[in-house]
């Protein structure tokens, strides 16, 4: 009798009756079953999403695993006046199909299940979730397991040509190509401006020549993700000897120093799954930027109002390790002026160095 109960469950997964047929005429546009895992009969897909390169993870009996590669979310919804065939019954009916396909089974939690399934050289990582929705509802997360392909490019040589769905006037920056499958649909370049940048050290001004490249996936192609958007320009970027100064849960911050000039660039996918990013890019033609940041190689203070007696307005650095004053660390205990006139020094050697400078008159 179990066994005929079980036969019975594989054949509501399995079987194309008609009724599958009419609940595929509800699923939304664009969506389909994922190739090794179908529905339930009286189902159809009310949410998709597939992006070519994100993660997923995934817990298991011995801890969370994170498993990375082209991802799916698919989202069944019960048709209505269909009679529910109850979270456990879902939940079965997956063990029975995998564990048939040669799947393992890594979790078998009271509200969802987790497999691994190796098939034709591909690892394939499912998640059966049916929710607290009482059989009315369920989703399968599949994370099909592979490595990120590098797309984004610095070599200018090797720029993206031009997409005839640019708008006009509307170039890549010479710096770092696009993303395949993008067309340009905002382009904005002002010749003087600034932009406002977080860094882990705070907000920074930087002047320049300011680029907003707005980028949009081209129709029908699966976007690569946030993350492969993300992790793409920070391979090509640190490259060419970058500093990542943000790496924030939505956008990154760097600043490239290359051919003597100073480049700053975020990188901001936004909450468009992939399907558009933006590059805020400004050429730095002043003071470099990069100098107003405190870190633990590079304590400077700037300020256009020092208080201290016979220092000049040319040059605005304290460096210290030690010094006794608000926001400074002690790395590089020296204070460098051009015109230093204080007991003591030479014209030629405008250093004081020390090891508890204690001054006042300083703003930040």
């Amino acid at each position: 009798m179990k066994n005929s109960y079980h036969n019975f469950l594989i054949i509501c997964v399995l079987s194309l009756t008609p009724i599958i047929a009419n609940a595929k005429t509800f699923d939304v546009k664009g969506s389909k079953d994922h190739f090794l895992v179908p529905r339930m009969s009286n189902f159809y897909i009310g949410r998709y999403n597939v992006t070519k390169f994100d993660h997923e993870k995934f817990k298991t009996r011995n801890g969370s695993i994170r498993i990375e590669g082209q991802k799916f979310v698919i989202d069944y919804y019960l048709q209505k006046k269909a009679a529910s065939p109850g979270k456990q019954h879902i939940l079965q009916n997956y063990l029975d199909v995998l564990m048939t396909e040669g799947a393992q089974l890594q979790l078998k939690g009271p509200y969802y299940y987790i497999f691994k399934l190796i098939k034709n050289g591909r690892e394939t990582w499912i998640k059966i979730d049916p929710g607290v929705y009482n059989g009315k509802r369920y989703e399968l997360i599949i994370v099909e397991k592979a490595k990120m392909a590098q797309k984004v490019l610095t070599d200018e040589s090797q720029v993206t040509a031009r997409d005839p769905k640019d708008v006009e006037g509307s170039l890549d920056h010479t710096l770092v190509s696009r993303m395949p499958d993008f067309y340009i649909g905002q382009y904005k370049k002002t010749q003087s401006s600034h932009e406002r940048f977080k860094t882990n050290q705070g907000m920074i001004k930087v002047e320049g020549h300011k680029f907003v490249i707005d980028y949009r996936i081209q129709p029908g192609i699966i976007p690569p993700g946030k993350i492969q958007i993300l992790q793409n320009y920070y391979n090509a970027i640190d490259k060419i000897g970058a500093k990542l100064l943000l790496k924030g849960a939505y956008y990154y911050v760097f600043a490239v120093n290359k051919n003597g000039s100073e480049t700053w660039i975020k990188v901001d996918p936004g909450n468009y799954d992939g399907k558009r990013y933006i590059l805020t890019i400004v050429e730095n033609t002043g003071e470099p930027a990069g100098n107003q940041l405190r870190n633990k190689n590079q304590n400077i203070i700037k300020t256009d109002n020092l208080q201290m007696t016979g220092l000049s307005l040319k040059d605005r650095i304290i460096r210290t390790a030690t010094l006794q004053m608000t926001g400074l660390r002690a790395e590089d205990r020296s204070i460098r002026t051009s015109t230093l006139q204080m007991t003591g020094l030479s014209a030629d050697d405008r250093i004081i160095r020390t090891d508890t400078l204690r001054m006042t008159g300083f703003n930040n």
